[in-house]
């Protein structure tokens, strides 16, 4: 079996003995094994192999800030978890989250004032989480 370069997408092993008959001609295709990427369908073996290992020069830089960006968004929610434990005081009883000063006496609009500051919050958390991981990274 020929050497074929990774996928692009995922990094995963490429196989070219995949192929099909269809109105009694035979196309090939080069498929991830791990992702099920594939290439166009073609006549040979040999056309779905260049396909398959013609692309940009880049993509083994781009896998690595890839991956680079998955350790940090995994250490964000790691550190959200652990923010979030970390809450007392004021922010376990509820005191001090601003309903009253801005007049919101609606259970509804009370829950929507609370979701949208916890969205803020996360982003808060995530993208903090993510630049951090990446500085040490670099």
């Amino acid at each position: 079996m020929e050497s074929l370069k990774k996928c692009p997408f995922c990094g995963g092993e490429a196989e070219n003995d995949f192929g099909f008959t269809h109105d009694n001609k035979t196309y090939f295709y080069v498929n991830c094994l791990q992702c099920g990427t594939e290439t166009n369908h073609f006549e040979t073996k040999a056309k779905a192999s260049t396909a398959w290992e013609t692309r940009a020069d880049d993509w083994d830089e781009l896998i690595e800030q890839r991956d680079e960006l998955l350790k940090a968004c995994k250490k964000a929610v790691e550190n959200m978890e652990q923010d979030a434990v970390q809450a007392n005081g004021e922010w376990q009883t509820g005191m001090f989250c601003g309903l009253e000063d801005r007049n919101i006496t609606d259970r509804y609009d009370a829950c929507m004032y609370g979701y949208n500051n916890a969205l803020k919050k996360v982003q808060e958390w995530v993208i903090g989480a993510i630049e951090e991981g990446i500085s040490e990274q670099s």
